[in-house]
C-alpha cells in the first residue's frame, strides 16, 4: 500500500472483486463491442444507444487522463457519475462542506445491492463502491410493485395512477403475477443474494408502467448515492474513529466502526439531496418520496432474511428505525406529500404477510430436518408454484 494513490487502490479493489466473483478479470471493451448489450440496457433501463460511441470516447478519453480505473464499467460509471455530479452542484443548499471536489466512487462487480464508502488508509480520501446488482435490483423491484397500482385514467398517452391503500390491498390479492413475482424475488435474495434466478415473465401491459416504474427505481438508485455522498460530505470518514479491516482477495481496506447516529444524518441530508436532484428532472416529489421509501423497505426485508449474518442489523440502525427518522425529519417541510407513503406501507405490509405464510410453509413441508445444502433453490420454487394458486 505505500506510495499507492487512491486510484490505484480503487483498480486492486476492482479488480480482487472481479475475480472473487467471476474467477477472472474482464475486459469492458470487449463486451460493449456489442449491440445486443446495448440493446438490453435501452430495453431495461432506458438507456440511449446513441449514446455509445461518445461514452467510450469519453471513457477512453479519462482513462488515459488517469482519472478512471481501467477495471471500470462504462455503463455503471456514467449512470453514477451523472448522479454524483448533480448531487453535487446543489449540496452547497443543504450543506456547510469544505469539499469542492466530487468524491472518488467506482463500481464493482458484485451481486449484493447496496453501496459503500470506505477508507484505504489513514491518509487517503475516502471512496464509495457501488455493487454492480443494484441497478437490476431496483428496476426489478419496482417493476413488481408498481402493477399494485391501478391503472386510474389513460388520457393521449398520460397515465395516472390510483393512490388509495385499499385499493391497493385489493390489487395485491387479486393479481397473483405481483405476489410470485415478489415471492420470487424474496427467494433469490435468501439463497443467493441477488436477483439473476427470477424467471417470471412480464404482464401484456407492461409498457403502460414502464414510466413509473423507472422514476420510482430512479429515486431508490438516487437515494442510495446520495447517502454515501452524505457520508462523505459530512466527513464521516475523516472523523476519529476506531477503524475495521475489509479484506477481499488480498486486498484490504478500513471501515469507520459503525455509528447510528451518522447514518441518519446520512439518511435525512441524502433525502434532501435526492428530491431536488430529481425534481430537476421533472420527476413528481411524490414519486421521489416512494423511492426513497421503496428502498428502506427492501433493506427492512433484507434484514429480515437475515443476509449475511444479519450485517444490516450490526453496522447500521435498522431500517424500520431509519424510516421513521427520515419521515419524521421531512414531516416538518413536506407534510402533504409524506402521505402516499402510506400507500406504499399498505403495499410491504400486504407482500410481507403473505410472503410469510409462504416462508412458514416452505419450512413446515420442506426445509425442516434438512441442512441448507440438501435443498435448492429450484426445488422451494417448484413446491411452491406446483402446489399454490398463482
Amino acid at each position: 500500500m505505500v506510495g499507492i494513490n487512491p486510484l490505484e487502490f480503487l483498480e486492486e479493489v476492482q479488480r480482487a472483486y472481479m475475480i472473487s466473483t467471476f474467477g477472472e478479470v474482464i475486459s469492458y471493451d470487449e463486451i460493449y463491442s456489442d449491440d445486443s448489450f446495448f440493446d438490453f440496457l435501452q430495453r431495461e433501463y432506458n438507456f440511449k444507444c446513441d449514446d455509445r460511441e461518445q461514452l467510450m470516447k469519453s471513457l477512453r478519453e479519462m482513462r488515459c487522463e488517469g482519472v478512471v480505473s481501467r477495471y471500470e464499467n462504462p455503463y455503471y460509471y456514467k449512470f453514477f457519475a451523472d448522479i454524483i455530479c448533480r448531487i453535487h452542484s446543489i449540496k452547497d443548499t443543504f450543506l456547510d462542506c469544505d469539499k469542492p471536489n466530487m468524491p472518488l466512487f467506482g463500481t464493482i462487480e458484485f451481486d449484493m445491492f447496496y453501496a459503500q464508502i470506505r477508507c484505504p488508509e489513514s491518509n487517503m480520501p475516502s471512496i464509495i463502491l457501488f455493487y454492480s446488482g443494484i441497478i437490476q435490483f431496483a428496476h426489478d423491484i419496482t417493476n413488481v410493485l408498481t402493477k399494485a397500482f391501478p391503472i386510474q385514467a389513460l388520457d393521449e398517452g398520460k397515465i395516472t395512477f390510483i393512490m388509495e391503500p385499499k385499493k391497493i390491498k385489493e390489487c395485491v390479492r387479486s393479481n397473483k403475477w405481483i405476489e410470485k413475482r415478489f415471492t420470487d424475488i424474496v427467494l433469490s435474495i435468501f439463497f443467493y443474494g441477488n436477483v439473476d434466478m427470477c424467471e417470471v415473465s412480464q404482464p401484456e401491459n407492461d409498457y403502460l408502467y414502464r414510466q413509473f416504474s423507472n422514476s420510482l427505481a430512479d429515486s431508490f438508485l438516487t437515494f442510495i448515492t446520495a447517502h454515501e455522498c452524505a457520508h462523505y460530505y459530512l466527513g464521516h470518514l475523516e472523523k476519529d474513529a476506531a477503524k475495521e479491516i475489509v479484506t477481499v482477495e488480498t486486498v484490504q481496506y478500513e471501515s469507520i466502526v459503525p455509528n447510528w447516529e451518522q447514518e441518519f444524518d446520512a439518511d435525512y441530508i441524502g433525502a434532501l439531496l435526492t428530491i431536488p436532484v430529481l425534481m430537476e428532472k421533472g420527476m413528481d416529489v411524490q414519486v421521489i418520496l416512494g423511492g426513497i421509501y421503496v428502498a428502506m423497505w427492501m433493506l427492512s426485508i433484507i434484514e429480515s432474511l437475515r443476509i449475511k449474518e444479519e450485517t444490516g442489523r450490526t453496522t447500521h440502525p435498522l431500517a424500520k428505525d431509519r424510516l421513521l427518522q427520515i419521515k419524521g425529519k421531512l414531516q416538518r417541510i413536506m407534510q402533504d406529500d409524506l402521505r402516499v407513503l402510506e400507500v406504499y406501507d399498505v403495499l410491504f405490509s400486504t407482500l410481507w404477510e403473505r410472503f410469510t405464510i409462504i416462508a412458514k410453509d416452505i419450512d413446515d413441508r420442506i426445509i425442516k430436518g434438512c441442512s441448507a445444502s440438501e435443498v435448492t433453490y429450484e426445488q422451494i420454487k417448484q413446491a411452491i408454484y406446483c402446489e399454490r394458486e398463482f
